[in-house]
């Protein structure tokens, strides 16, 4: 059997920018679609990202030795470090209502959405790698305030999102899947180029194949 080799660079993770937020209206084994028109635009506001994986292991033990062990990663969560939810935040991502006097609650009533996100982590030698997480529901997040002191100290809120692995299955190379939930590609690949495109306008981008439009009449 042929064998390839990986060159594997050498490039620590500088930063992470760009968080968009895409509401997800179905996921089915043959179709995904999401709400591109009201996404919500975060890049401003992301101070960091971190991923937490969920995984499921076992091990086969046979004559007093382990013969086999097996792992896999059912989703986990991610957490997303803001400046501040505002109520207007709390309305799309928690699932907040609002009242007639334009006053948000948060009640036991309250369903949050599900979310594709979409984000981009900077590496050294100006490689982008971008990634897509779906799909995220995001929980109520703990809050901190402080009163004013005579120097400055700035506070910080987290999204923390539990992963739901999609219904929608996903073309692979050799197949199609379901269960998937995250989704990338850096700059060095060939097909970067045509991934960035819509990457952050179009939630499906990089998830769903692009069928070529008929030439036939």
């Amino acid at each position: 059997m042929a064998s390839t080799s990986l060159n594997v660079a050498v490039t620590p993770v500088v930063s992470v920018e760009g968080l968009v937020l895409f509401p997800v209206i179905l996921d089915s084994k043959i179709e995904l679609t999401t709400d591109d028109a009201n996404l919500i635009d975060m890049t401003d506001c992301l101070v960091s990202k971190a991923y937490a994986p969920q995984m499921a292991e076992a091990e086969f033990w046979a004559s007093s030795a382990k013969r086999k062990a097996v792992k896999s990663n059912k989703g986990g969560t991610v957490t997303y470090v803001i400046p501040s939810i505002r109520p207007e935040l709390k309305q799309r991502v928690l699932g907040a209502k609002k009242t007639a006097s334009g006053i948000t609650v948060q009640g036991s009533s309250n369903v949050s959405p599900e979310y594709i996100c979409a984000h981009a982590v900077k590496l050294t030698d100006d490689i982008t790698i971008l990634e897509k997480v779906g799909k995220v529901v995001f929980s109520t997040p703990g809050e901190t305030a402080q009163t004013g002191t005579e120097s400055i100290s700035f506070q910080t809120a987290e999204l923390v999102g539990t992963i739901v692995p999609l219904t929608y299955e996903v073309e692979h190379i050799d197949g199609k899947t379901s269960g998937d939930f995250l989704f990338s590609i850096d700059s060095e690949s060939t097909e970067y180029a045509v991934a960035k495109t819509d990457w952050f306008s179009k939630g499906t981008a990089g998830i769903v194949k692009v069928v070529a439009p008929s030439t036939t009449k």
